[in-house]
């Protein structure tokens, strides 16, 4: 063999070891890529998934329940029944918060079989922080029914006390609202309704629109107002 043929054969072994070296480089940062996606996956990708499946989830059950309780006053309101002679009392909230003075017929009981024939639902479990349904007509609803700063005025509304900013997220997301920082008292949320109306407080005079009757609003933390960082379902039921 000469001298040129042997330097042939060394430039092909080069050649050769070069390739290989280029694609055990090329393994070790596609292995490293692979790496990291699943660290990455694994870490951030499923939990995220079924935190967000569980709030959509939730979110459905909480819109349902107040669609259905709206529905049923709508067919008591068709059926005759005064704004006023509608009532929310059952034994199923373990206490006589809604039970109107005289008490109401059981035709006009939303939670009542003879009534509006409506299950009477805790929230869904970790929706919230346990806080139950609240009804209340003490909420005046901007630009919802009649608007005029008064009793005359206000809404019958159901309210979710502290949801999860994810399920208020969720709500807000799927109705189209991009803000929800409200000046909302809850000293409203804790007048239940047994047939009278007041006026604490307003909804959609600051960061919801005119008009909403849906929504979640989150606490201003101002003076008596619902605390800073706390989140608030709201469905208005009945307009006036």
């Amino acid at each position: 063999m000469n001298c040129c043929e042997r330097f042939a054969l060394f430039g092909r072994g080069s050649d050769a070891r070069g390739s290989v070296l280029f694609l055990i480089l090329i393994a070790v940062m596609l292995f490293a890529a692979l790496s990291y996606a699943m660290t990455r996956s694994s870490a951030t990708g499923p939990a995220d998934r079924t935190a967000e499946d569980a709030a959509a989830i939730k979110s459905s059950q909480i819109l349902q329940h107040a669609t259905t309780v709206e529905q049923a006053v709508m067919r008591m309101r068709i059926g005759g029944a005064t704004h006023e002679q509608i009532s929310f009392h059952t034994p199923a909230w373990g206490h006589i918060n809604y039970r109107h003075t005289p008490e109401a017929p059981d035709a006009y009981k939303i939670f009542h079989p003879g009534g509006g024939a409506v299950s009477w639902s805790a929230p869904p479990q970790e929706a919230n922080d346990g806080s139950e349904w609240q009804i209340t007509g003490a909420f005046e609803v901007s630009n919802v029914g009649s608007t005029c700063g008064g009793a005359d005025c206000a809404e019958l509304v159901m309210i979710l006390p502290n949801i999860t900013k994810a399920i208020c997220d969720v709500i807000n997301e799927r109705i189209g609202i991009l803000g929800g920082q409200e000046n909302v008292s809850l000293t409203a949320v804790g007048t239940s309704f047994t047939g009278s109306f007041t006026a604490a407080d307003v909804i959609g005079n600051e960061g919801i629109a005119p008009g909403t009757t849906t929504g979640c609003y989150e606490g201003s933390g101002i003076a008596d107002n619902a605390p800073a960082d706390t989140y608030h379902f709201f469905h208005v039921i009945l307009p006036r």
